[in-house]
């Protein structure tokens, strides 16, 4: 090109350096417009995501104070990234960019300890100045019109409008040292955060699962056995806002299960679809390999063998009779249950007066079997095996609870507790349920 060249110049195609011709046969009318000059090179970054067209990066690696910075497309083409294209999210307030979610209008941007809120194609931006942020970008989960994410006060849910914690009915069980909800996340004297497999703090991973209308939430420690909280939405999570009011009393969308993995070593969830169309989840473990959590089926192969997985059942604590203050003594326990075999490892424990030292522990070897029930439905296909049986116990208080623990490869389940029980200096039996 002469220097001083004012025209606009079109590349047409390329020819090896040697001693060729090329022929341009191209009316300049027929090569369009010309190449936009405003685009940058796209910035490396740790999060990615789509909204309204655009691809957002965040937290980009290579930029100054990139950890607080958001980068954002032209509309409809991701890699046309316009210098002027960005925004700083509270870069010194020593907090780091720890996810992206998009909801309804909105995108959320989260920290560690504050959200920062896109409406629209920045309609409106604002910042969620709670001290609440996302502390895992793995816990995040976008639905229709609202997001779940994990914080360092629990699992929270934010609909563009209303925030509220979730996990609240079981943040009261970290004293009891059940599991850790939550364990920030490390940062660096730069105030770079650490990736999850350079930090030693609980990781967590979530999913929505449609097909039982369950949140997952994988708590995952090294040091730790990984545990699997499951909340279970109380109604549509498309149509009920975060919290409902029922009278005085706020009460969660969900209510929550939890289940331990004591022979996995699970790092994360995900969602995949079955042969039969079905949304699924699935774990994926330190080794490389998957466990279909659903399935009804052993995740043995040739490679990697079974492993038990440990259940336990619950039941609350009752007086029997009334008025409470009565001792009995418990001298029976008729227990019903169904497996798909014999159980090998399961017992039961006979908890008094609000102590979690049994008073009595009766191992459940699987007796005779009084009949059978075929069952076809998504968590066990084929024949269940129906067992009754009768155990002696001689647990004395107030008040009683059955605890029922155990650790196998096949499905179980509770048909009844039935504690026959004595009261303090009566000789007949009288029977309750629970």
């Amino acid at each position: 090109m002469p220097e001083g060249d004012s025209e606009v110049y079109f590349r047409v195609g390329y020819t090896d350096n040697s001693d060729q011709t090329f022929s341009d046969s191209i009316y300049d009318a027929d090569l369009g417009g010309a190449m936009e000059s405003d685009n940058t090179k796209p910035p490396k970054a740790r999060y990615l995501k789509v909204h309204r067209g655009r691809l957002f990066y965040a937290h980009c690696l290579e930029e100054a104070q990139g950890e607080s910075l958001l980068v954002f497309s032209k509309v409809g083409r991701g890699e046309a990234v316009p210098h002027v294209n960005y925004q700083y999210v509270d870069r010194d307030d020593g907090d780091v960019i720890t996810g992206l979610a998009s909801f309804g209008e909105s995108l959320a941007v989260f920290k560690m300890r504050k959200v920062f809120i896109i409406e629209g194609d920045f309609s409106s931006l604002y910042t969620l100045d709670v001290g609440v942020g996302c502390i895992d970008p793995d816990s995040i989960i976008e639905l229709k019109d609202k997001v779940l994410f994990m914080s360092e006060e629990g699992y929270m849910c934010f609909d563009g409008s209303n925030l509220s914690c979730i996990s609240e009915k079981i943040n009261n069980l970290v004293p009891q040292q059940y599991f850790t909800i939550p364990k920030r996340m490390q940062i660096d004297a730069t105030g770079a955060s650490h990736l999850r497999s350079e930090s030693s703090a609980m990781e967590y991973s979530s999913v929505y699962y449609p097909e039982r209308r369950q949140v997952w939430i994988l708590c995952h420690d090294d040091a730790l056995t990984d545990m699997i909280l499951v909340g279970h939405v109380i109604e549509s999570m498309d149509t009920i806002t975060p919290t409902k009011l029922y009278g005085d009393i706020e009460q969660p969308l969900l209510s929550w299960t939890y289940h331990t993995y004591p022979n996995h070593d699970f790092t994360d969830l995900g969602l995949y679809t079955d042969t039969a169309g079905k949304t699924r989840v699935r774990a994926g473990d330190s080794g490389g390999f998957f466990y279909d959590m659903d399935s009804g089926l052993a995740d043995y192969t040739s490679a990697n063998a079974a492993k038990d997985i440990a259940y336990s059942f619950i039941t609350g604590w009752s007086p029997l009779s009334h008025p409470p203050t009565l001792t009995k003594t418990v001298r029976i326990i008729n227990l019903g249950y169904m497996t798909g075999a014999a159980v090998t490892s399961t017992n039961m424990y006979i908890d008094v007066d609000f102590e979690s030292t049994a008073a009595d522990t009766i191992a459940i070897a699987g007796g005779s079997v009084v009949g059978t029930a075929e069952h076809l439905g998504d968590r066990y296909a084929g024949t269940y095996q129906l067992f009754n049986e009768n155990f002696m116990s001689s647990a004395t208080g107030n008040n009683f609870r059955v605890r029922i623990t155990g650790s196998d490869q096949i499905a179980f389940g509770i048909n009844h507790v039935c504690l026959n029980y004595r009261l303090e200096g009566i000789r007949f039996w009288t029977p309750t349920r629970s």
